[in-house]
């Protein structure tokens, strides 16, 4: 009897202590069109962890409504680890809203994991466009009837920050702006002429500015990019305009903890290995450091819908009108 207690409380002991592994293939849901840098960012990352650990990730694309779509499945799905997801973080603290202030969830239905990976936004045009600069840019959005295109979510907080610190006003016979699926969209129809300026990426824009058929005007970074030292950022003419757009592994609300550990571990470990930062890197994609674990993450996302909340009013004000 001693012995068969033994074995029990053995037992019972592993099982307490096991990690969770996943059995079956993960659904990830995303919640922009395929080939997006939502989608490449993920992508480089969950393929390390499957190289890792052997688990499979299945892309589930769920682009349009600001996020809202994918969203509302992702915050239905199970909580049992097999659904996770690089929740965009701007369209969850705001663009969201701004196209369904109905929506049924809100962030305390997500489980932030870690920030997967970041990107400034660019402002661009058609590389034979006159405007060259943050004040000629200005200038025309507030004298000439013109059209600026955006992919939602990131693209469209972007854009309204930028309205808000320059003291752009939409009307009929000044900016119409144009909301497309994916910033791909975006970037071809400058490089066309279809669109005057877009705010889109960088991930996105950057190698149609290196082949010549847009150029970016500006950056939205602290900083100017290492790879393109000769565009200006945004903040050296408005200041407060910062804004990276970026990705939070996500899980549902109730997923068990043992769960939530194993993808913070697997996480952070694939995207800290070498090939992964140099990937990310080729695609223009930077790791905050900072906001690699939960807690941190989190606190941003909340900070972040504070800040977005006076813009998203102000455009549901305007949409009433």
């Amino acid at each position: 009897m001693k012995i068969i207690i033994g074995l029990l409380s053995a037992l019972t002991l592993t099982s307490a202590f096991a990690q969770w592994q996943p059995t079956k293939p993960i659904n990830a849901i995303i919640n922009m069109p395929a080939g997006t840098p939502s989608d490449n960012a993920f992508r480089i990352v969950s393929q390390q962890v499957e190289k890792n650990t052997g688990a499979t990730f299945v892309s589930n694309y769920r682009p349009g409504a600001g996020g809202t779509i994918g969203n509302e499945q992702f915050v239905k799905s199970a909580p049992d680890g097999y659904t996770t997801g690089p929740i965009p973080i701007p369209g969850l603290t705001g663009t969201d809203r701004m196209v369904n202030p109905n929506k049924s969830y809100t962030t305390s239905d997500f489980i932030f994991v870690m920030g997967n990976a970041f990107t400034p936004m660019t402002i661009i045009a058609n590389p034979n466009d006159p405007v060259n600069s943050i004040q000629d840019l200005v200038k025309v959005l507030k004298t000439e009837k013109t059209t600026m295109g955006d992919p939602g979510s990131g693209g469209r907080i972007a854009y309204e920050l930028f309205r808000s610190v320059a003291q752009l006003e939409e009307s009929p016979d000044r900016i119409i702006r144009a909301e497309y699926k994916g910033p791909t969209d975006v970037v071809t129809d400058v490089a066309n002429k279809n669109l005057r300026f877009g705010v889109v990426p960088l991930a996105a824009s950057s190698q149609m500015h290196i082949a010549g058929k847009i150029k970016i005007i500006a950056v939205t970074s602290e900083s100017r990019s290492k790879a393109f030292p000769d565009i200006p950022t945004v903040s050296s003419v408005y200041p407060t305009m910062v804004y990276n757009l970026g990705w939070a592994i996500s899980l549902p609300k109730g997923t068990p903890q043992d769960v939530v550990d194993w993808y913070s571990k697997e996480f952070v470990k694939a995207v800290q290995s070498k090939e992964v930062q140099q990937k990310l890197h080729d695609n223009f994609f930077f790791v905050d450091k900072k906001l690699l674990n939960s807690k941190d993450l989190t606190a941003k996302i909340l900070a972040d819908e504070k800040r977005n909340a006076p813009i998203v009013d102000k455009v549901l004000e305007q949409q009433k009108k």
